[in-house]
């Protein structure tokens, strides 16, 4: 069975949901328009270009990381402007090499500080 959206906002205001009503409708619009996805996409990328520029300053990185690091970051923020102007997002290349470049720097950090989880060091503000 297909929902339409007209039909589930119709059915929405026909039932009295007490006070739940407006908040289930704002969360409903929220989730349909691609808002709540958005900033959570956009904050999760913003994140990893702070990684980066985190993983930009330490010392203790050969050549050969820093060149790759750079390279990864550089890509992130192009690829954030390019979203904001045109739609980058849509490609599937572009997300694959986001991922590789998440991946790399989760992975790096995980190396480098002994005993920490790539989950932890998300979180971390270190």
């Amino acid at each position: 069975v297909l929902i339409l959206p007209g039909w589930l906002f119709q059915r929405m205001v026909a039932f009295e949901m007490q006070d739940l009503g407006p908040v289930f409708l704002a969360l409903f619009i929220a989730v349909w328009t691609g808002f709540l996805g958005a900033i959570l996409f956009y904050s999760v990328f913003f994140l990893f270009i702070y990684k980066g520029f985190q993983l930009v300053r330490r010392t203790d990185l050969s050549l050969y990381q820093k060149i790759i690091v750079r390279a990864g970051l550089a890509y992130l923020v192009l690829l954030a402007l390019g979203a904001y102007t045109d739609t980058y997002l849509e490609h599937r290349p572009a997300l694959v090499w986001t991922g590789l470049i998440w991946g790399y720097f989760l992975a790096l950090e995980a190396a480098l500080i002994p005993g920490a989880k790539p989950a932890e060091q998300l979180t971390s503000a270190g």
